[in-house]
């Protein structure tokens, strides 16, 4: 990509980094707040507050070397994915898959959170 395309796209990457991310941020501290949820919310706290003394103290380093913090985001990405499409494609040919034939030209797509959770995980769990 030249300079000049990085310009011209920068306010669409910034924006889908920016929206995906509070998406995700938004799901979990959602999910952790559900009544159900507060000894997970509990238990990530007190992970955050024991590796970081305050505020400076968090930064990627730090994040990097908290498993229950990675659990929790893997997780709400897993069941609220920011982007809940894969890539569409078209088909070349004719396909089988699980005995059902697509045909050529067609796009099938995944809907991820459909292929990832079942209606149980999507009302409650982080």
């Amino acid at each position: 990509m030249t300079q000049s395309e990085l310009g011209l796209n920068m306010s669409t990457l910034v924006g889908a980094g920016g929206e995906t991310t509070a998406s995700a941020l938004t799901a979990l501290f959602y999910y952790l707040h559900l009544p159900q949820n507060h000894e997970k919310l509990d238990r990530l706290r007190n992970e955050i507050s024991t590796t970081c003394k305050d505020v400076a103290g968090v930064n990627g380093d730090t994040t990097a070397g908290m498993p229950y913090l990675k659990a929790c985001i893997d997780e709400i990405l897993r069941l609220f994915p920011p982007v809940p499409v894969g890539m569409v494609r078209t088909l070349l040919q004719d396909t089988v898959v699980g005995g059902t034939v697509i045909p050529a030209k067609v796009s099938p797509i995944d809907i991820r959170q459909e292929l990832q959770t079942d209606e149980d995980d999507r009302r409650t769990s982080p």
